[in-house]
């Protein structure tokens, strides 16, 4: 019986671990990542560190992942009308709407946080320009005009500046 039990509690908290991870879009997230990679390797130079670059994609990939997150949370009710994300887990109650927001919260802050603090304020701007921007005006653009897709744009082209 406690084989049982625990095999139970293993596949609950996976499938937890796997909705906060779905939560971040995390191809999307990847695709950021990959890009302030690259975007600060070339800015350095040859005289480019390795390390220093990767660290700031991770901070910047904290910051797309809250993106994402935040944009799940705003999308939630139409998001259950389409197929192709009516299972996303907000619309499928796996998680709750305060305690995305708490996470989403969480991830911008210490992208942003640790911007600022390990390279500088301009990066941390860009990277809370970035979140605002998709959240709060590509998202809810997306159901009023095609003009999201421009507002869009730009939220993507910040992440490597």
């Amino acid at each position: 019986m406690k084989a049982i039990d625990r095999s139970l509690a293993s596949a609950r908290a996976q499938a937890t671990w796997s909705a906060w991870l779905e939560l971040t879009k995390p191809r999307i997230a990847l695709l950021v990542v990959v890009s302030a990679f690259v975007a600060a390797l070339l800015s350095a130079g040859p005289d480019s560190n390795v390390a220093r670059a990767a660290e700031a994609a991770l901070w910047i990939g904290l910051v797309a992942a809250s993106s994402a997150a935040f944009n799940q949370i705003l999308e939630r009710d139409t998001d259950a009308l389409m197929q192709r994300t009516q299972s996303r887990p907000l619309v499928t109650g796996t998680l709750r709407v305060r305690d995305a927001i708490l996470f989403a919260s969480a991830l911008g802050a210490v992208g942003t946080a640790a911007l600022a603090w390990r390279f500088n304020q301009a990066a941390a701007l860009l990277a809370l320009g970035t979140l605002a921007t998709y959240a709060l005006i590509y998202t809810p653009l997306k159901r009023v005009s095609s003009l999201n897709t421009v507002v869009g744009a730009v939220a993507g082209a910040m992440p490597p500046l």
